[in-house]
């Protein structure tokens, strides 16, 4: 919910749709958030997980299965465990 949560309250923040803004909230760096929008402009479907290491790692463990077209994993090198 806190994602949708910061899509909604972001409609244009100078050049930064409300995906870009909501992106940039949760920390993604703005070289990724360029590749995500154009790939959900180009009809593609992003997926935000938001959990512990351990809960990350099983997610995209998951995806892997699912024969996910890429993967990538954000945040602080100590929290992910890398």
């Amino acid at each position: 919910m806190w994602i949708v949560g910061a899509l909604e309250g972001a409609v244009v923040v100078g050049s930064l749709s409300a995906l870009d803004a909501g992106l940039a909230s949760i920390g993604i760096p703005k070289n990724s958030i360029v590749q995500y929008e154009t790939e959900v402009k180009n009809g593609r479907l992003l997926l935000v997980v938001h959990g512990t290491a351990d809960e990350v790692e099983r997610a995209r463990d998951l995806l892997r299965q699912s024969q996910a077209k890429t993967t990538a994993v954000h945040g602080e090198p100590a929290a992910l465990g890398v």
